[in-house]
């Protein structure tokens, strides 16, 4: 993957963050309610599933962005980072 390539999904990945916060700030337990209708689907795919590790590593991935996303898993604030210095 080239650096356009990792810049574009880092992008789209920040996006799916931002609006699943702002859907949770609109509808509490949106998250939540996503999670699990994500691990009831991975648990219907069958086991002979074409490509199954792939499709089980886009389900642990997606699940990964909705747990940064869900409330209950908040990670504690942090310190505006330092400003770079003048010369």
């Amino acid at each position: 993957m080239d650096r356009n390539q990792n810049a574009q999904l880092g992008a789209c990945t920040y996006l799916m963050h931002m609006l699943l916060e702002e859907m949770e700030r609109r509808q509490e337990g949106f998250v939540r309610t996503t999670i699990a209708r994500v691990v009831q689907d991975h648990a219907g795919i069958p086991e002979d599933a074409p490509d199954k590790l792939f499709v089980d590593s886009v389900f642990s991935e997606v699940l990964n962005i909705l747990r940064r996303a869900d409330p209950a898993n908040a990670l504690p604030e942090l310190p505006p980072a330092p400003r770079p210095r003048t010369s």
